[in-house]
């Protein structure tokens, strides 16, 4: 199992409640959860020459600071730009390697679709000095 943690919540720019959100920003905020994703796989000890998971079990678990009211599906769209980084929609197509780091994603897991993902599980804990996210990708592949 594979054990990613982020150091901050996932980007407000992908919330349906920022969808006012323009361009730039989103691009911004999706370059920024790329470079953490990146990092958190590092740190993970992720093993970058294998090939792609094709079908996983994901349990997303965030670290909220306050105990504030949170709304569900906010929280679910911002995690939107963590899962282009796990795996770019055009990994193969481009021609890319096992392995190789690409701009546009880690090529983790194959695909973010329902085949690969089926729906993640969402859990959150209170930690008032340490938000971020906690995902654990188990393959259950085979």
């Amino acid at each position: 199992m594979l054990k990613i943690t982020l150091d901050a919540l996932p980007p407000a720019a992908f919330s349906a409640n920022r969808s006012n959100s323009n361009f730039w920003v989103k691009a911004k905020a999706r370059k920024e959860a790329h470079a953490d994703v990146g990092l958190a796989l590092l740190k993970a000890g992720w093993d970058s020459t294998q090939m792609p998971m094709e079908q996983v079990m994901v349990t997303v678990t965030f670290y909220l600071p306050t105990k504030g009211k949170r709304d569900h599906g906010g929280l679910v769209e911002r995690m939107k730009p963590i899962y282009d980084a796990l795996t770019p929609p055009d990994y193969y197509k481009n021609g890319a390697k096992a392995g190789e780091l690409r701009r546009d994603g880690f090529a983790v897991i194959q695909d973010d679709d329902l085949t690969c993902m089926g729906w993640p599980t969402y859990q959150h804990e209170y930690r008032p000095r340490e938000p971020g996210i906690l995902i654990e990708i188990e393959d259950v592949s085979f």
